[in-house]
């Protein structure tokens, strides 16, 4: 969820019976506002082990503890809401929230997103694309927001629609390391590798470092592998290595089948000192050390994992054929 709140306050129609908050509570005392981060916790904590009615209940008492003003703390919960609602299959309540979020602050991109990634979830392209085309229109500069509807809908065989989202990120104006990088990727997700190279070669002389290690996968498809070997070292020399980066090194690694290098990246990764998906690249370190046969350490590991992440149902179906 990309933080885009900045502490801004905003009214939850329908979800914060605000004027009776506001006769109880002149404003919400700290034991409050403990005590509505733990029932937000503990409504997460819910909904990752699939308990949705028990996460919405809690999430509820979570929002009833607001006060008369509701800031960035009552807005992610309301994400939650929705999410607990959608996973609910109680699609036009979470509809609904989004609603809620945009009508009380339009410029608030992460809800059109989001809500247009429901509509297409059911089918119902107008409404996914006019949501979308105001997410972007609201947050123009933001790439990964483009690839995220490129692949929701890609993913859904709106083929024609998801490209034209990419060809809108070709269009933002910059010839910086950013813009260069992100142009690359742009280009090798529409398969077009020259133009994707030109624009990452950029990026280094622009001292973007992740750049290349795209441009070692573009080398590895072009069978060049002592230039993506290069790449890799430079990138792995580079003061700039983050866990995204050695995730894909890792990727790389395991599509060539190479399981102990793969493993190796993905423990590197992990190790860094700031993780920023971790999920991910524990998900990753299980597959890696399974395709190892180092099935004990697995295992262990993909219990652990469980224990953070309980409704991950992919992850429970493959402990079951661990302890097999």
């Amino acid at each position: 969820m990309r933080e885009k709140r900045n502490g801004k306050k905003y009214r939850c129609a329908g979800y914060l019976c605000l004027a009776a908050v506001c006769l109880a509570l002149s404003g919400c005392a700290q034991s409050g506002k403990e005590q509505q981060e733990e029932y937000k916790q503990q409504g997460i904590v819910a909904m990752a082990s699939g308990d949705y009615d028990q996460a919405l209940d809690l999430f509820g008492k979570a929002l009833d503890l607001s006060g008369g003003s509701v800031g960035a703390q009552e807005i992610d919960i309301c994400y939650y809401k929705a999410a607990a609602l959608y996973q609910a299959g109680q699609i036009q309540e979470a509809i609904a929230v989004y609603d809620a979020l945009t009508e009380y602050d339009e410029q608030n991109a992460d809800a059109w997103f989001l809500r247009g990634s429901i509509y297409a979830g059911q089918r119902d392209l107008e409404k996914a694309l006019e949501n979308y085309r105001q997410a972007v229109k609201l947050d123009d500069e933001n790439y990964d927001l483009y690839i995220g509807i490129y692949e929701n809908l890609n993913a859904l065989g709106y083929q024609e629609e998801a490209a034209e989202f990419l060809n809108m990120a070709l269009e933002i104006e910059g010839d910086g390391a950013y813009n260069c990088l992100n142009r690359g990727r742009i280009y090798m997700i529409l398969g077009q590798y020259d133009a994707a190279e030109k624009a990452l070669l950029k990026a280094v002389d622009k001292k973007e470092d992740e750049a290349r290690v795209y441009l070692a996968q573009i080398y590895t498809l072009q069978q060049d592998a002592d230039s993506a070997q290069k790449m890799v070292d430079a990138y792995l020399e580079s003061k700039n290595v983050s866990s995204e980066g050695l995730t894909l090194l890792g990727n790389m690694a395991m599509d060539a089948q190479d399981y102990a290098q793969a493993l190796e990246y993905y423990q590197q990764g992990l190790a860094c000192a700031q993780v920023t998906n971790a999920r991910e690249l524990r998900k990753n370190e299980i597959a890696a050390l399974e395709r190892c046969g180092q099935y004990e350490d697995a295992q262990t590991k993909l219990a652990e994992y469980l224990e953070d992440y309980p409704g991950d149902q992919v992850a429970l179906q493959e402990q079951q054929f661990l302890t097999r």
